[in-house]
C-alpha cells in the first residue's frame, strides 16, 4: 500500500499498474504473493482494482497509511540507504557490491569481485566465495542477456541514473 502511495505523491498516476508496485514493494519475482496481498487488502476496503492492470488505494486506504506516508524515502539514494539500514544486505562484500552497483550501469562478475576486494589473484581462487556473495544481491540485481549483472528498478524506484 506504500509503495502505491509513494508513486502517487511523487505525482503519478493514482492507480499505478500492478506490476510497477509490485517491484517497488519488492515482490516482483513473487507476483502471487503480492497478488494474494493486494486481494486481502480489497477484501477490507483499503484497496480497489480499476481494470485488470492497475490498483489504487481507497480513501480508507489512505486513512490507514496515515502518517507512515511523509516517512516513506524521497530520493533513490535515501530508499537504498533504507535497503542497508534494514540489513536486507548482509556482509561486508555483499554491501561493498552493492554500493558499487548503485551508479546503475551493468558490470561483470568480475568488476563486481574486483569492487569488493577481490583481485585478480583470487578470482579462480575464490570464485565459490565471490559467486556466493554475488548470489546473495539476487533480490536486488537483475542479469542481462549479456551475461552482466546490474541492480533491478526497484533500487531506483524514482529513475535510474542518468548514466545507466
Amino acid at each position: 500500500m506504500l509503495a502505491i502511495a509513494q508513486k502517487h505523491k511523487l505525482g503519478e498516476e493514482s492507480s499505478p499498474g500492478r506490476h510497477d508496485v509490485a517491484s517497488i514493494a519488492g515482490c516482483a519475482t513473487k507476483f502471487e504473493s503480492f497478488r494474494v496481498t493486494c486481494n486481502n487488502h480489497k477484501k477490507k476496503g483499503l484497496l480497489e482494482f480499476p481494470d485488470s492492470k492497475t490498483v489504487k488505494l481507497t480513501s480508507a486506504g489512505w486513512k490507514f497509511i496515515g502518517d507512515d506516508l511523509d516517512n516513506l524515502p524521497k530520493t533513490n539514494k535515501e530508499h537504498q540507504q533504507l535497503i542497508m539500514d534494514e540489513k536486507q544486505i548482509k556482509g561486508g562484500k555483499p554491501t561493498l557490491m552493492f554500493q558499487y552497483l548503485l551508479d546503475g550501469r551493468t558490470r561483470t562478475k568480475q568488476e563486481i569481485a574486483r569492487a569488493a576486494g577481490y583481485d585478480e589473484v583470487d578470482f579462480e581462487a575464490k570464485k565459490d566465495s565471490i559467486r556466493v556473495n554475488i548470489t546473495s544481491l539476487n533480490k536486488f540485481t537483475k542479469k542481462m542477456d549479456d551475461g552482466k549483472i546490474r541492480l533491478s528498478d526497484k533500487v531506483f524506484p524514482f529513475g535510474r541514473p542518468a548514466a545507466a
